[in-house]
């Protein structure tokens, strides 16, 4: 059931803002360019197996196709609406080629073209293509700029692929490309030597105090005080439909009484980690909660009476991009417990396994994920309804805020 691993990377525009996703297929990873490739089964199959909207929510799929795909046709079996057509890299370009990358084009269908190099041959699909995408660690930075002075102003989009970190999502966009590709976003933004915001600072706090055994309530009281954020997003959190919960909750003492320390904490980290993330990208705080989510529902169907820390190790794992801190020094400062402070920084526990599966997941590193489900003793067949669930949970925790 390969077809039913999936995996997505975000395409965001210069305001770092979600423009779509490429779909990573776990079956076209070494495809021939013989037909049938693995690729038009998998593709076929996954359209029946997945919701577009669980997928994807209501951004665009950028899904590679190779040659005999293309030709063939396997590619009309997908919604034009909800789809943009990938040309693959390294495809040879022929007539054939240029016909039914036409034909799609006239059917109403968005072509991208994938390791867009300038080359004679791939100039008769660019004008059928709205996206050229350019691989930014195989070819030059003075390439780069040879392609962003001749097409910025185009009608095909410039995507800049393989954006790896923050100045090279700077030096695309300088350039002219008008989106980028890749994890970058997930990394922390250097900061010069100057005061800590007062935001990033108070959620600080609050996690500190959170974490303290026992729950400490006037210290959670005084940090919230500090920041009305704070308080408004954790009472929104608590009064949002997914607690499924008729009495409306008004206070942090009031919360505690109904809903016990534990859960308190669940929900209280959550503020204190999405709500100094109002200057950083959606998606950072989709993927944040995604990997909570997805850590906790690990830990549930493992059996084990510990899922908060595998929630817990999940989106802590994120806070370095979302605070631009060193995970080190945010770990060092919070009162949690060993298990999870050791998965954080790398030592091997089943914390740390479950964290690691996930992350390959997200990367698409298949074998990878194949190593460290097999650590944590589930079965990776298990891992793709999770991720649905998770993905869902996810999106509505993150739409009232």
């Amino acid at each position: 059931m390969n077809e039913r691993f999936i995996a997505r990377q975000p395409i965001l525009d210069t305001a770092l803002q979600l423009h779509g996703y490429e779909l990573l297929f776990r079956g076209s990873q070494g495809a021939t360019a013989v037909a049938p490739s693995p690729t038009s089964q998998v593709i076929a199959d996954s359209t029946m197996v997945f919701n577009w909207s669980d997928l994807v929510g209501n951004v665009p799929a950028f899904v590679n196709f190779g040659t005999p795909e293309l030709i063939n046709g396997v590619a009309l079996l997908l919604p034009r609406r909800h789809v943009v057509i990938e040309v693959q890299a390294g495809a040879d370009v022929d007539d054939s080629m240029v016909a039914a990358c036409r034909s799609l084009h006239q059917a109403g269908y968005r072509l991208a073209l994938d390791g867009f190099a300038d080359l004679p041959q791939q100039r008769p699909l660019v004008e059928l293509s709205d996206y050229l995408k350019v691989d930014f660690q195989g070819t030059s930075p003075e390439f780069h700029a040879e392609l962003g002075a001749r097409y910025a102003v185009g009608k095909a989009k410039l995507v800049a692929k393989k954006i790896e970190g923050w100045a090279e999502y700077h030096r695309a966009r300088k350039l002219g490309f008008s989106l980028l590709q890749g994890f970058f976003f997930l990394e922390p933004q250097t900061l010069q030597k100057r005061d800590i915001p007062s935001s990033r600072l108070n959620a600080l706090n609050l996690l500190n105090a959170v974490h303290e055994n026992p729950l400490n309530l006037p210290a959670v009281e005084a940090a919230l005080k500090r920041d009305p954020g704070l308080t408004y997003k954790l009472l929104r959190y608590l009064n949002s439909p997914i607690m499924e919960r008729r009495v409306e909750i008004h206070s942090v003492a009031n919360a505690v009484q109904l809903l016990g320390d534990q859960t308190f904490r669940r929900w209280a980290t959550l503020a204190a980690v999405v709500t100094p993330a109002k200057d950083k990208p959606s998606e950072l705080v989709q993927m944040a909660l995604t990997r909570a989510l997805l850590c906790e529902k690990i830990a549930e169907r493992l059996g084990r009476k510990d899922a908060y820390e595998f929630f817990l190790v999940g989106l802590l794992s994120l806070t370095p991009a979302i605070l631009d801190q060193p995970l080190s020094h945010i770990v060092a400062g919070l009162p949690v417990a060993r298990c999870v402070s050791d998965a954080l920084l790398g030592t091997p526990n089943p914390l740390r396994y479950a964290l690691d599966a996930v992350l390959a997941y997200e990367q698409a590193e298949w074998d990878q994920f194949v190593t460290f489900m097999e650590r944590i003793e589930l079965p990776e067949d298990a891992l793709p309804d999770c991720l649905v669930a998770a993905s869902k949970a996810a999106r509505e925790l993150a739409s009232p805020l």
